[in-house]
Parts: structure tokens; C-alpha cells; sequence
């Protein structure tokens, strides 16, 4: 009976149980007693579990791991942020310990239980953390631990529910060996996982391919442990394939690491692999003999596991041999235990095997027993549609693959596009202003040389600047999404738009890219002519983002926006630099799902439904440079008929008014509370109301900012 093994990276189990272990666990017990740091101490107790782990001393392991939960539970409720999520990491970490210990036990139910709780926190810690050191050691962490789920899946014969979770890990995997966190070898397992998947499903030529791609990793890397346990699984499928030389050659690599380590469990796994061999030879005396060798060592470490697995291959030998009597009692007792653990594979194995012994015992009533057992958990395992669905989870992670390299490469071409095209906006940009300069440097000489003419020409210069002005006005009016285009795009919608001076540094934009309809509300920096320019540039970008590149989630969008912002303006951050930004509110609603995407830098966004108010919030940073920059975050919520969306800026909620003698501004608490008092009014009555609101209000106050508020109904 071939023992498959299941290799879990960055694990002390089956490790060599030696003097030198001990004596590592003496000097850690040592350190322990006079460590002062809390984290030192957590960490020193883990490694303390692991190593009684690996001593076959579950109870000592426990003992060890729970007083390292029980400080990192006091760590995780500290209120400093650095202490509280080192805490919550190494209180994961006791839950995979604790995991680890359980499913080598095979006890699944807490080890799987066990799992969660870790992969709770870390999914935790990912999410709110802004610690790049402790994501990416909980990225790691979280690939352990769905590597550990996957395992116990495996060992139940689950093969679907397995594969996911293998999938799951070799995703986050491939994401480190991008950022470059942890390094190719580490995709061996990834390799690994997949070989042994195809293996349960009988797809052993195509699992002998993904070994090869993993033990080709492992050797590049010098990685003796999966070298060795790489090398037994290909002989294993060799044995499937009936090329037994080939299997006995690849057994004999990974017995002599074995040996060399002096790994007693990982040795009986080859004893018992080897006996397999041996019977299809028909050399069955050295069969018994090295199935002998393999229970004793399983029985002094009281492997079930192995257990399982040792009794059906005596089972298969005395069956071959004619000892129906004994061959029944080992299978009986492989029944037994496999079903004490749970595992649906090992039962199903049994059942097999005791059908073929009952036929052999010419018992044809039991042996149809057991085979209609056999073959009802074989259905469940193996019909046609979960082997489906297993080939396509595995077809969509290499498609995803696949994709995202296509993705990559699109944005770096995007990028490109853009870097051009915005050189060439700026020259002619830079051009125009040089060129206007000039031009009005030349009017103001000419107006000094004529001093009789002075008041008339300056009266007559203002007009002209106020004419550039309006035509400036026109061009950012056409740049500007027209009532025709957004009428197409939204069911309702109001515009309130009102530039402090002639030209704006408040922008709105809106487009339709495929099944989605982007669009935003911006705030630049600066007012009239300075402030245009800057918006200008920030509806140039957005067409470029949004037309070149097949970007349509807003987050990715503003972080292009911003490096191309800070390229533009050649801005670093230093002191004294210009600080040129915009603030905005970015919103993408997929039409087909009925989705919105919102991200913004400073700038939040209000929906309201069923009279309730939602803040999208926006993140602390313009799109420009800033001392501290962050990642902008996107935020994705469900739409319902009629919900309420608004953009604006922040020029209404900042005027100066008010109805008695003291000046005050209006606020966002008193526009928020306006919102949801008109809301159930149509769009363009609610445009009135809040131009009315914001009139009485300035009274006879100076505009100080722009003002644009958007709203849409969908």
C-alpha cells in the first residue's frame, strides 16, 4: 500500500529527533526564564513546542504553545498599535503551531479548528495594518495555514475543497515571489501540491510532471528535505505506471537522506513504498520484510497514519500469497482506524481491499458488501463533475496567471502612451503661457510709451485679459462633459457649478468605457487661471488613464494619477517645492453587476438610501506629492434602484455667512443635514434648494472658493 507524502514547507515535523534537538531545547527553556521581552519569550516558547513536536511529546508541545498563546492574547489587546499587532501575529502563529500538532496527531477537527482562528487573524492584520513588514510576515503565515487546510482535506479525500485551498496558498505565493518578499524556491510546493492532486485523481503521467518542476526548483536550491521527499513521491508514481526499476531508484535517493537524517517516519514511508514494488515483482518475502521494517518504526511512534497505511500493504501481500485469514485481519484493522480518524480515502481503500479478500475467500455476499461501500464513497470522490470542477479551478489560477502578466504589461505600455503624451501637454501648455506672458510684457512697455494713452489702454488691456479669460473660460467649458453626454449616462443628475473667479479650479468629469461609467468631482490647487491649468491637466489624465489603458477601478486610476502628477511638476516632496494636487472623489458603477467602485484623496462622497446617509471615505492624500504618502483604498457597494450618489468639493461647505452678525463658515454637518432633508425631492428641485440654502446663507460674504457639487440617482 503506496504511502504518498505530503510535504508542508517551513515545518519542524519529521524532523531528526537527535542530542542536538535536546540540547536546543535546554538553552531555550534556559533563555526563557530570563527573557524580559514579551515578543523574545512568545517566540522561544514556539520553537520549544515545534522541537517537542518533533520528539513525538504532543502533551510537552501543548504545554509550551499554550503559554505562548496565553502572553500573545495579553500582547493583542494592547492600545499601542506596533505591540497590539506583533500580539496578533504570534497569537496566529500559536494557532498554526497548535494546528500542526493536532493534524499530526490526525485529530482534523481541531487542528482544522485551529487553522481558522489563524487565518481570522491574519486576514485581520492584512486588512487594517500599515505595517509592510508584519503583511508581508502574515502573507506568509496565511500560506501555512491554507497549505495545513488543504493537507487535512487531502488526508479526508476531499480533493476538490483541497485543491482550492493549495490554489489559494500558491496565489498568495506567487504575489511574495513578486514583491520579491520570499524567493522562487518557494514555488516548489506550489509544484508539489498540484503533483499530489493529480495523483488521487489517477492523473499520475501528469503528476509526474509537476514533481519533475518542483524537484528541478529544490536541487537549484540545494533543498535536501524536498529533494528527498519529492524524489519518494515520483517513485510512487512510477510504481502506478508499472515502471518499477524507475520507482526503486527514485525510493533509493530519498531513503539514504533519510538515513543520513536519521528520520525514522520518513524511512518507514519508503519501507512501505518499496514493499509495494517488491509485490508487483512477486518478490514477496522481501516484501514482508521490509512492510516488518516499516511497522515496527510506525509502531514505536504511533503513527496512524502510517498505520493505515503499512496494515493494507500486508493486507495486499497476504491476499497475493494465499493468507486470507491474516490478510482479513489486517484489513479489518485498517477499516478500524480509519474511520477512528475520519479519513473517507483510507475507509474507501479498506473497503476495497476487504471485497478483494472476501472474493479470494470465494464469500461473494460479503464481497459485494464491501464493494458497494467502496464504490459509493468512490463516486463521491471521483464522478465526473468534482473531477470537473477540479480541473477548473486549476485552469482559472493559470488563466489568472496568465492575465495578470497581460495586465501588467498593458499599464507599462499605458504608462509610456502617457509620459508622451503628457510631455507633449505640457510644452504646448508651457508654450501657451511663455507666449502669453509675453505678449502681455509687450503691452505694458508699450503702454509706459504712451502716457497720454495710458487710462484708456489699460481699460481697453482689462477687457482684452478679460476676454483671454472668457475664451479660457469656453475651453475649459468644453473640456468639461456636456448636459447631452451626461444625459446619456445617468437616469437623473444636477450640476451645481460656481467658479470663485471666471475659470475654475473645480472640475466634474464623467465617461462610458465598456460596461462602465466613470466619473468624479475634483478640487485643484490654486483658483481662476492657476487653478484652470492644474484642471486642465487633471481631465487630460483621466481621459488618458481611462481611454489608452483598460483601467477602470478608481484606487488604481488615482495611483497613476498621482505619479504622473508628480512627474509632471517634477515634484520630490523637498521643502520649499511646489505643492501642486487635486483633490477628488472617483466613482466607477459596473452595469452589469449593478457595482459601484469608489476611491478619493481628501475628497469623500455621500450615498444616501431610504433616507440613511453612507460616508465613502476618502484617503488622507491629495493626488500629488505629500509628506506622507499612503495607498489610495477602494471601497465597493452594492446599488439599489434610486439610491443617491454625491461629489463635491469642498468650496460650499467652507463659505462664510451665516444669519446672525458673527461670521461663520456653513459647515459639512449643516450640508449633510441638507442632503438628507431634500432627498426625497427630484434632482433638479434639489439643485434649486441648494442654491437658495447657499445664497441666503453668504448673504452679502465674498465667495472664497469654488464650488461644485455633483449628483446622480440610479
Amino acid at each position: 500500500m503506496m504511502k504518498i507524502f505530503i510535504l508542508i514547507y517551513n515545518l519542524f515535523l519529521f524532523s531528526t529527533i537527535s542530542f542536538s534537538q535536546i540540547t536546543v531545547i535546554d538553552s531555550l527553556i534556559k533563555a526563557s526564564e530570563n527573557e524580559k521581552s514579551d515578543s523574545a519569550l512568545i517566540q522561544n516558547y514556539i520553537k520549544t513546542s515545534r522541537l517537542f513536536h518533533n520528539l513525538n511529546k504532543k502533551d510537552t508541545a501543548l504545554y509550551y504553545i499554550k503559554k505562548a498563546e496565553n502572553i500573545s492574547v495579553e500582547l493583542s489587546k494592547s492600545k499601542q498599535i506596533q505591540i497590539k499587532e506583533t500580539g496578533s501575529f504570534l497569537l496566529a502563529d500559536c494557532y498554526y503551531s497548535k494546528g500542526n500538532i493536532y493534524y499530526a496527531d490526525m485529530d482534523f477537527i481541531n487542528a482544522e479548528e485551529n487553522y481558522n482562528k489563524g487565518l481570522q487573524i491574519c486576514n485581520h492584520l492584512i486588512k487594517y495594518s500599515d505595517n509592510k513588514s508584519i503583511i508581508g510576515e502574515t502573507q506568509k503565515l496565511k500560506t501555512d495555514i491554507y497549505t495545513g487546510i488543504a493537507n487535512i482535506y487531502t488526508d479526508k479525500g476531499y480533493y476538490s475543497v483541497a485543491l482550492n485551498n493549495y490554489i489559494e496558498a500558491q496565489r498568495i505565493t506567487d504575489t511574495l515571489i513578486k514583491q520579491r518578499i520570499i524567493s522562487e524556491k518557494e514555488s516548489a510546493a506550489q509544484f508539489f501540491h498540484l503533483g499530489l492532486i493529480h495523483y488521487y485523481l489517477n492523473n499520475y503521467v501528469k503528476s509526474l510532471d509537476y514533481y519533475r518542476k518542483s524537484l528541478k526548483i529544490s536541487e537549484k536550491y540545494n533543498n535536501k528535505f524536498a529533494i528527498a521527499k519529492t524524489n519518494s513521491n515520483i517513485g510512487i508514481s512510477e510504481t502506478k505506471l508499472n515502471r518499477i526499476d524507475s520507482a526503486l531508484t527514485y525510493f533509493s535517493k530519498a531513503l539514504k537522506y533519510a538515513e543520513a537524517e536519521k528520520n525514522e517516519i520518513f524511512k518507514a514511508q519508503i519501507y512501505d513504498n518499496m514493499a509495494d514494488c517488491y509485490i508487483k515483482q512477486k518478490k514477496y518475502d522481501k516484501a514482508e520484510l521490509y512492510l516488518a521494517k516499516a511497522m515496527i518504526i510506525t509502531e514505536k511512534n504511533n503513527s496512524k497514519f502510517g498505520k493505515i497505511y503499512i496494515t493494507l500493504g500486508l493486507a495486499d501481500l497476504y491476499t497475493k500469497t494465499g493468507r486470507y485469514d491474516k490478510a482479513l485481519s489486517y484489513a479489518t484493522n485498517a477499516l478500524s482506524i480509519s474511520k477512528e480518524i475520519q479519513s473517507i480515502s483510507m475507509i474507501k481503500n479498506s473497503y476495497l481491499r476487504l471485497s478483494k479478500i472476501y472474493e479470494n475467500k470465494n464469500d461473494y455476499k460479503n464481497s459485494l458488501k464491501y464493494y458497494k461501500k467502496y464504490k459509493s464513497l468512490e463516486d463521491s470522490i471521483f464522478n465526473k463533475e468534482k473531477n470537473r470542477q477540479i480541473q477548473e479551478s486549476e485552469a482559472k489560477y493559470q488563466a489568472n496567471k496568465k492575465q495578470e502578466e497581460i495586465n501588467r504589461q498593458k499599464l507599462e505600455l499605458a504608462k509610456r502612451d502617457a509620459e508622451i503624451k503628457i510631455k507633449k501637454t505640457q510644452n504646448y501648455i508651457f508654450t501657451a503661457v511663455l507666449i502669453s506672458l509675453l505678449i502681455i510684457l509687450l503691452i505694458i512697455l508699450f503702454t509706459l510709451k504712451q502716457k497720454q494713452k495710458i487710462n484708456k489702454l489699460i481699460k481697453k488691456q482689462n477687457q482684452r485679459i478679460t476676454d483671454s479669460i472668457r475664451y479660457a473660460e469656453k475651453i475649459q467649458n468644453a473640456a468639461l462633459p456636456s448636459e447631452k453626454v451626461l444625459n446619456n449616462l445617468f437616469k437623473s443628475h444636477f450640476i451645481l457649478f460656481k467658479p470663485l473667479q471666471i475659470v475654475s479650479g473645480d472640475f466634474y468629469w464623467a465617461i462610458k468605457k465598456d460596461n462602465f461609467i466613470l466619473f468624479a468631482a475634483a478640487d485643484c490647487t490654486g483658483h481662476g487661471i492657476p487653478g484652470a491649468f492644474v484642471s486642465m491637466l487633471g481631465i487630460s489624465f483621466l481621459n488618458e488613464l481611462t481611454l489608452i489603458s483598460d483601467l477602470t477601478r478608481p484606487d488604481l486610476i488615482l495611483e497613476e494619477m498621482r505619479y504622473i502628477l508628480k512627474k509632471s511638476f517634477r515634484q520630490t516632496g523637498k521643502f520649499n517645492e511646489q505643492s501642486d494636487g487635486i483633490d477628488i472623489s472617483l466613482c466607477s458603477i459596473n452595469t452589469d453587476t449593478d457595482e459601484l467602485y469608489f476611491a478619493g484623496a481628501n475628497n469623500p462622497a455621500y450615498l444616501i438610501r431610504n433616507n440613511e446617509i453612507t460616508e465613502l471615505e476618502a484617503v488622507p492624500n491629495p493626488v500629488g506629492v505629500y509628506y506622507k504618502e499612503i495607498k489610495f483604498k477602494m471601497q465597493k457597494i452594492k446599488l439599489q434602484k434610486n439610491d443617491l450618489i454625491y461629489l463635491f468639493t469642498d468650496g460650499y461647505a467652507d463659505q462664510f455667512g451665516g444669519t446672525n452678525h458673527k461670521s461663520q463658515k456653513l459647515t459639512i454637518k449643516r450640508f449633510r443635514e441638507l442632503l438628507i432633508k431634500i432627498n426625497q425631492k427630484t434632482l433638479p428641485e434639489q439643485k434649486e434648494i441648494l442654491e437658495k440654502k447657499y445664497s441666503e446663507w453668504k448673504n452679502n460674504s465674498k465667495q472664497i472658493d469654488d464650488i461644485l457639487i455633483f449628483g446622480i440617482k440610479y
